[in-house]
Formats: C-alpha cells, sequence, structure tokens
C-alpha cells in the first residue's frame, strides 16, 4: 500500500498527466505488483506481464510501466521491454440467448458463484465488478429498487439497479457481519489495494471455472463470463439502441459498445434483405 501511495503522489506531481490517466495508471501497476509479488520486477517478469495484458487488450499498461520504472530509479530499464503487441482475438464473440443463459446459471453447483452469474445476467456488469461489491455501496430505495454502486474500470463509480424481486440475490451476504465486501472474505478491507487485487482475481478464476463447466455441459464449451455481458448488451442495443446499451455498460463511448454488439454477416444480411422488402 505504501509503495502504490508512494507511487502515486509522484505522480499528481507531473502536471502533463489528467487524474483519470493517473487512475488507470494506478491500477495497470497495482496489477503489476500484484502479479509479480514484489516491487521491484525483473525485466522478464515486467514482460510477461505485457504479454498478459496485451492479450487483454491492454497494451497501455507499458505506458504505466515506464513510469512506474522511472519512480523506482529504473528508467533506462524502460528500453529493454518488449514492444507492446495487441493480439487480434482468436476466437469469434460469442452470443448467447437469455434462455440458455438461465440454463448456464441454473447449473452452477457453488451458491456464490450462482449469485454472481445472476446478478451479471441482470445488470449486464463485468464479473469483477460484482465480485468486489462492498456492502455500503448497496442502498435500497423508497421504491423498493435497490442501487449498487459499482467500481468501474478507472476506479470510475457506475450505478446500477435492481428490481425488488432480486434484493434475495443481496440479502445473504447483507446481513453478515463484520463482512464489508459481498462476495470477498471478512477482513478484505483491511488488506493493500495488492492483496485486494489478488483476491478479487482468485474469487474470479474459481468463479470463471464453475461457469466454464456449467456452460460446456449446455453445450457451449468456450463460453467466458464476458460473454455474458455480451449478449446482454447485444439485447439491450437491439431492444433500446447503442446510446442505452452504452449507458448500461458504462463505456465512455459508443464505439466502444459497439465492439460488443453482434455485427456478424448473418444479422447485417437479415437487415438489410428485411429492409429492402419492407
Amino acid at each position: 500500500m505504501g509503495q502504490i501511495k508512494r507511487f502515486l503522489d509522484w505522480l499528481y506531481n507531473k502536471p502533463a498527466l489528467s487524474p483519470s490517466t493517473i487512475k488507470v495508471y494506478r491500477k495497470a501497476i497495482v496489477g503489476l505488483l500484484a502479479f509479480t509479488e514484489t516491487a521491484n520486477p525483473t525485466i522478464e517478469q515486467i514482460n510477461k506481464y505485457i504479454a498478459i495484458k496485451c492479450n487483454k487488450r491492454q497494451a497501455h499498461v507499458k505506458y504505466a510501466i515506464k513510469h512506474y520504472l522511472e519512480f523506482i530509479g529504473r528508467k533506462d530499464d524502460y528500453d529493454k521491454l518488449n514492444k507492446a503487441k495487441i493480439r487480434k482475438p482468436i476466437r469469434q464473440k460469442t452470443f448467447i440467448n437469455k434462455e440458455v443463459r438461465s440454463k448456464i446459471i441454473a447449473r452452477i453447483e457453488n451458491q456464490q458463484h450462482k449469485n454472481i452469474a445472476m446478478l451479471q445476467e441482470v445488470s449486464a456488469a463485468r464479473a469483477r465488478e460484482i465480485i468486489s461489491i462492498q456492502k455500503h455501496r448497496v442502498k435500497r430505495l423508497e421504491d423498493g429498487t435497490v442501487e449498487i454502486m459499482l467500481k468501474g474500470k478507472g476506479d470510475k463509480p457506475r450505478p446500477i439497479y435492481l428490481n425488488s424481486d432480486y434484493y434475495y440475490i443481496l440479502k445473504p451476504y447483507m446481513t453478515v457481519a463484520p463482512r464489508a465486501y459481498l462476495f470477498l472474505e471478512p477482513g478484505t478491507e483491511y488488506l493493500t489495494e495488492i492483496q485486494q487485487e489478488t483476491k478479487i482475481e482468485s474469487v474470479y478464476k474459481r468463479y470463471l471455472e464453475d461457469v466454464k463447466k456449467a456452460a460446456a455441459a449446455t453445450g457451449y464449451p468456450s463460453l467466458t463470463t464476458h460473454d455474458f455481458r455480451r449478449s446482454k448488451a447485444d439485447e439491450i442495443e437491439q431492444k433500446h439502441g447503442v446510446r442505452k446499451a452504452q449507458l448500461i455498460l458504462g463505456h465512455s463511448t459508443i464505439r466502444t459498445t459497439e465492439i460488443y454488439l453482434n455485427r456478424d454477416k448473418d444479422t447485417i444480411r437479415r437487415v438489410m434483405l428485411d429492409e429492402q422488402g419492407s
């Protein structure tokens, strides 16, 4: 925690960096230190981290690392790092309808993982956003609906809303004391940012394993948790339009939202031919 705090203070003294950029850089370095388990990683460790992030289309981490190396007095090591190359996704986007998603969720054996999946389904949130929900960010409104303030990308707060019928998912976790997080064990709030990130990643990996197992049994062996979000986004866009889908997903630009959507040739063909026949 001390290392990250000192790094943040150092970044804030650089007038060329905006607060939003600093938040992104901080998260990248928290991830690096959690991955390498050291505040002074080797070139080999950093390159492995960069490769992993590039596979996730997050090449910006190298810019964060450049600043971090300068901060720890290793500025010259930046030239020794591998190029940050974005790899094209090797698998096609998977879109599954609501009925299939419901079948997959029903097959998840671990109840906590099933609850995380149900919250993903109704909110179209990222899995890690759901896993890291804090109890004090859950609020029941006067009309019975539930407002949850998520911690989105770049630590930007983003609200999601649930029908009162879904409060039963949250209730068992809300009544557990002294639990500060819904899906993380008690005491997590006292850990450093790096340790918290490690806890979230650990829960996510176990959750992903259960989702994959349930999906494979339903006929979708290559499904990921992000396919829940992507499929929900596509349904929202078709029903309410891309602008509202953008708001629900918390994207900063419509272009990012459009990347999520189903733009395969069958869809384009069907829509165009339908329009020509009308």
